[in-house]
């Protein structure tokens, strides 16, 4: 029962931490420890903005339930559930991830279990992260419901509401949905 209210304390921080993020990497998150987006440019002349949007879906996930992260030997992300992205699109997105420094690779649970990467049934060595669902309320605001799972036992959802401000997208809020 004590790990599990720690868990929900640590889950609550995290998912306010995550909330702060940016596109263009400028804000800071609540320690006041600035985000850096150094490895990949976050505003590039060959990215549109459904790119943009769904990498900061995505990447809000990554300081979610930071212990799914440990060991990571690669992220692996579906790009089949990103609705109306462009091969392009899907390209700048896995191109983003790479700032993790693991392999990332545009696969589904099913084709990594195909390639025998599934281990004890349910269990990955690296992450998954998939979009659940888009729903566009505005011009200038979007809800995308997203998932990043380690195994059975270790899985967040979150509903993360997305703004568009000073014609820049940013996560307004996050809200952790479950967890496994």
């Amino acid at each position: 029962m004590r790990k599990i209210l720690i868990l929900i304390v640590i889950l609550s921080l995290v998912t306010a931490t995550a909330c702060s993020k940016t596109i263009d990497g400028d804000s800071v998150d609540n320690s006041n420890k600035e985000i850096e987006n150094t490895d990949v440019p976050l505003n590039t002349d060959n990215r549109t903005e459904l790119a943009d949007v769904y990498i900061l879906a995505l990447d809000s996930l990554m300081p979610i339930d930071e212990g799914l992260n440990g060991d990571m030997e690669y992220i692996a992300i579906e790009t089949q559930t990103l609705e109306n992205a462009t091969e392009s699109d899907k390209k700048a997105v896995l191109e983003y991830f790479k700032k993790y420094d693991v392999k990332i690779m545009d696969e589904s649970f099913e084709t990594l279990k195909a390639k025998g990467m599934v281990k004890d049934l349910n269990s990955l060595d690296g992450l998954l992260l998939r979009i659940v669902k888009v729903d566009k309320i505005s011009d200038n605001e979007i809800i995308i419901e997203c998932s990043k799972f380690r195994s059975g036992l270790g899985a967040v959802g979150v509903k993360c509401v997305l703004k568009k401000e000073n014609d820049k997208w940013i996560v307004s809020s996050s809200q952790l949905t479950w967890i496994s």
